[in-house]
């Protein structure tokens, strides 16, 4: 009989961590979702332009939340009365406004022509009823039927 060694101890990967706790939560990996807050749209963006502020991988501002709970901030509302990305884009639309209203102030300044304002294009006209369609009646302009005499 041979006498065989113990196999070396090896530590616990990370993914198996995290099944074992999601299991003595009672979730599956598939039902959540990884939660940003505040979402990475809504940080500050650092000096060096290298990552957000506070960091994208900060656990302190990571959060695991159930896929329908973390759909509600996302897209309905995350405490504000918006969801993060209504409150995303309001951010992009107040900052694109504010640039450009720096930049004509800028051009005010040193007497350079302001840059041209973005304008809606116009919709095209619709041609309308031609005078061979039937006009439009109102509730009151149909005629009335006369009560037949039996």
């Amino acid at each position: 009989m041979t006498h065989h060694s113990l196999p070396k101890r090896r530590p616990i990967p990370l993914h198996v961590k995290l099944d074992v706790a999601l299991r003595a939560l009672g979730l599956k990996e598939s039902e959540i979702d990884w939660s940003h807050e505040p979402a990475l749209g809504l940080r500050a963006i650092r000096d060096d332009g290298t990552d957000w502020s506070p960091a994208q991988h900060d656990p302190d501002f990571i959060f695991i939340r159930k896929s329908p709970e973390h759909d509600h901030i996302t897209f309905k509302n995350n405490g504000t009365g918006r969801g993060d990305l209504t409150a995303i884009a309001h951010v992009k639309r107040t900052v694109a406004k504010d640039t450009h209203h720096k930049a004509v102030m800028a051009a005010k300044a040193s007497g350079d022509e302001p840059p041209a304002t973005k304008r809606r294009k116009a919709k095209i006209q619709s041609p309308g009823f031609k005078d061979q369609h039937r006009p439009l009646r109102g509730r009151n302009s149909f005629e009335r039927k006369q009560p037949s005499n039996r």
